[in-house]
């Protein structure tokens, strides 16, 4: 049997070509997870039903980049302090810890899809 350095693109692909469900069912999970992951984050951030998610997901990524992200960076640096403040104030950072998570979460699985942290055809974010 040939080495794969030996092998040229069409061989590589027919030799590879068992993988593809593979990968278009972790790219399809990828996706899935990714769009769960928004959907959360939405919900975190509006507290009620949506009823155009992807309308209302599209707003919330476009309207809100810079002003929520020193907001939430302005309370994650009273984390010091935390013990010392009321109870509704620890309660609004667990919502902004969630909301950070989602949207972390969503990013990895976008980024997943998107293979820009693969390296050598492993996926970075493992």
């Amino acid at each position: 049997m040939a080495q794969i350095e030996d092998l040229n693109d069409f061989q590589l692909f027919r030799a590879c070509g068992p993988l593809y469900p593979a990968f278009a069912i972790e790219s399809l999970t990828s996706i899935l997870l990714g769009v769960f992951f928004c959907y959360l984050a939405l919900r975190i951030t509006v507290r009620t039903d949506v009823n155009a998610p992807v309308l209302a997901t599209y707003r919330w990524v476009v309207d809100s980049i810079s002003e929520p992200l020193s907001f939430w960076w302005k309370e994650m640096k009273t984390w010091p302090e935390m013990n010392k403040r009321s109870l509704a104030d620890r309660i609004k950072l667990c919502r902004l810890l969630n909301l950070a998570m989602c949207i972390a979460q969503a990013a990895a699985a976008f980024f997943s899809v998107l293979r820009w942290l693969h390296i050598s055809n492993v996926n970075g974010l493992r």
